[in-house]
């Protein structure tokens, strides 16, 4: 279970209901919805899901991550037996949501839905009237007979939905495969069954005149009507309306009240119209009807309003679901420290956009831009300094190299998120010299997430080893306190000063994850980079399986133990070396060899002891000590050598040592465990068993 549903699962219904718009972002909803949709069935659950789908509709935050069809088509089926009002202000939001983003397939389905709803609802007339002009408008639309045949059955209107039936399968292919002829085929089939013991309709239900059209309709579609009318009268009469038949034509649609609504929608949004009288007339109707069915038009309420003059010129690509936005107000939710980041991130790009369009609004904007890059509160969280991020992304889209003072004193008071954005991309958007030095080849710069206060930070090392049995564990959904990779170095987060407490995520996570020989065309695919170095086990990452006191355990935990055990018992010289063995093995050289003197401090005639010094002193310590160390511990291996296999291995390690050392290369150890790692491959990772095997015939203790 994710945070965001554990925190709504701790919130009574009326908690959820008085969220504010935009407090949290659509996707989050989503998973709280997600959750609850898995949840037992119960009036409880239902309305809390009722409450969440309200909180993703009222709030201007637009998510390509969400479905907002299917939203509003469940929010307003949840609402159809319960507020019909409030089903129906959902349904209009739903289709104005697709004109809005001209989207004539998703916007044409909501009106046989919205027709729907008045059926279910009891209001047959309205439904039938609806489904009737719908019919006579596009014969062909299946999903429309489809509507009609099921409200009819629903009704007990058998015999009529027998005529619909009739009329559909004139449509369609008895042997259809797609998914409305196989449902009206269905329909057939249970419609059989129910006019066995049907009795005559009641049709005082519908409005004679509705049922004389809807039949008229079938007529002709029997008679053959294929061709499809955009609008019909009295509507089509308002794409040329002369100014002596205004009156005389709104009154002919405002008699028939709320049959219209739909169609006068689409009318408004035709965007082939828009320099035309026609979408002006809807808008005014529109908002005549909306005095009579005031409680149906709440959700469309706010860009009814603002329909005015060049009202598109206000909408914005990726902020709002329903009607536009001011300047003003965008600015108002962009300031907005209450709302989830990713919103406001959003208000700042439509204000980039609406700078796009509208040159002269471009000083504004940018002056505003830069006064958040300093706002109060700007490295309050982790999201904060992530909105930091996009806004100078913004201003970087804008070119406003006036902005750049600004830019560059978030980034020395570290106030942005690195993941998103850096002060070389900024400079190089700008088109402005690089000032920051250029980054080593010797090393992997990592995004790494404060596990303490969830800030991600860019940290420079020299090599990462993975724990695969860290990574198991985790893949088995088993808790781990430590990330699988382990860097070289302890990790301290410059804000908070948590050590070693991190997360490695992102494409940097996806990089070390990727299969890492041979053909790299699908990381840079991935990762949309050609000139950034491979990792490769043979450089800066190995892999293996740390075994501490013969159990699995992650080696910073390893760690953690040798240290507890060696503080109680602190001559142990065996648990110190088994320490600096770990610790090199993480590529922590400074602390193995503190490590392994600590050993020889307590045990300097132990001839282990002085090998295992006298390799750590060669690879990354003094090596005129390492030589002394080998010329002292040769000797004593070499007299006991015939007493255990493990002591012949330290002599002959030691003595080929001392050859290296000679001719500057590295220990006999370090060359061993090298051919080691180099076998370690991204898709075969040596067991447990056989390493320890290995690594027990050179001496390592553990």
């Amino acid at each position: 279970m994710k945070n965001i549903e554990r925190r709504f699962q701790r919130m009574s219904l009326e908690e959820i209901q008085s969220q504010p718009p935009g407090k949290w972002s659509s996707s989050d909803l989503l998973d709280v919805l997600d959750g609850l949709s898995d949840g037992e069935w119960a009036e409880e659950t239902w309305a809390r899901e009722r409450a969440v789908r309200g909180l993703i509709l009222r709030s201007p935050d637009h998510s390509d991550m969400v479905d907002y069809h299917n939203i509003y088509f469940d929010q307003s089926l949840a609402l159809v037996n319960r507020e019909t009002d409030a089903a129906l202000a959902t349904a209009y939001a739903g289709l104005v949501y697709y004109l809005q983003r001209d989207d004539s397939f998703n916007a044409y389905t909501w009106l046989p839905n919205i027709a729907d709803i008045y059926m279910e609802s009891g209001a047959l007339s309205v439904g039938v009237a609806q489904l009737s002009r719908l019919l006579r408008g596009r014969p062909t639309y299946l999903f429309t007979h489809r509507v009609l045949v099921a409200g009819l059955r629903r009704a007990q209107l058998y015999g009529l939905a027998g005529e619909a039936l009739e009329t559909a399968l004139l449509r369609v292919d008895a042997d259809g495969d797609d998914s409305e002829s196989v449902e009206i085929n269905l329909h057939a089939e249970e419609l059989e069954k129910e006019q066995r013991d049907a009795q005559a309709d009641d049709l005082s239900q519908i409005d004679p005149a509705v049922l004389a059209d809807l039949r008229a309709g079938f007529a002709l579609t029997r008679a053959g009507q294929e061709n499809e009318t955009e609008y019909l009268p009295p509507i089509r009469n308002l794409l040329d309306l002369p100014p002596a038949a205004v009156d005389e034509t709104y009154r002919e649609i405002l008699a028939q009240g709320a049959v219209l609504i739909p169609e006068l929608l689409y009318l408004a949004w035709d965007e082939s119209l828009y320099d035309t009288p026609a979408p002006g007339h809807a808008l005014e109707l529109l908002r005549r009807l909306r005095l009579e069915y005031l409680a149906q038009f709440v959700e469309i309420d706010r860009w009814l309003d603002q329909a005015t003059g060049d009202w598109r010129d206000l909408l914005c690509k990726d902020f709002g679901l329903v009607g536009g936005f001011t300047p003003a107000e965008l600015r108002g939710w962009a300031a907005n420290a209450g709302c989830d980041w990713g919103l406001r991130s959003s208000a700042t790009d439509a204000l980039v956009e609406r700078a796009t369009r509208h040159p002269e609004e471009r000083a504004e904007v940018v002056a505003f831009l830069t006064e958040l890059l300093d706002r109060p509160g700007s490295e309050a969280n982790p999201d904060e300094e992530t909105f930091t991020a996009t806004v100078i992304g913004d201003l970087c889209n804008l070119g406003a190299t006036e902005a750049y003072p600004a830019i560059e004193a978030a980034f020395q008071a570290d106030r942005v998120d690195l993941q998103m954005l850096d002060l070389d991309y900024a400079q190089e958007k700008l088109g402005l010299p690089r000032t920051t030095p250029p980054r080593r080849e010797d090393g992997l710069y990592l995004n790494l997430t404060c596990k303490r206060c969830g800030r991600a930070r860019l940290h420079f090392v020299q090599h990462v080893t993975q724990d695969m049995g860290t990574r198991r564990r985790k893949a088995e959904g088993q808790p781990v306190r430590y990330d699988s990779y382990v860097m070289d170095r302890e990790i301290i987060c410059p804000k908070c000063g948590a050590k070693d407490s991190y997360e490695l995520r992102g494409l940097d996570a996806l990089r070390l994850m990727l299969p890492i020989y041979g053909d790299d065309s699908y990381l840079k695919l991935v990762t949309g980079e050609t000139d950034r170095p491979l990792f490769t086990p043979g450089n800066f990452l190995s892999r293996f399986e740390s075994t501490v006191f013969e159990r699995s355990m992650h080696p910073l935990e390893g760690l953690a133990e040798y240290r507890r055990r060696i503080q109680q018992d602190p001559t142990n010289a065996d648990l110190r070396v088994r320490m600096s063995l770990l610790l090199r093995t993480l590529h922590r050289f400074e602390e193995s060899l503190e490590a392994v003197r600590g050993a020889y401090a307590v045990r300097p005639i132990d001839p282990e002891v002085i090998a295992f010094r006298a390799f750590a002193e060669h690879d990354f310590g003094d090596r005129a000590i390492a030589e002394k160390l080998y010329n002292e511990a040769l000797p004593i291996l070499q007299r006991l050598m015939h007493l255990s296999e493990q002591m012949a291995d330290l002599a002959g390690l030691a003595a080929d040592s001392l050859v290296a050392l000679e001719e500057g290369g590295p220990s006999a150890w370090q060359t061993v465990r090298d051919e080691e790692v180099a076998s370690v491959t991204s898709a075969s990772v040596p067991a447990p068993t056989e390493r320890a095997k290995k690594k027990g015939k050179k001496g390592r203790r553990g």
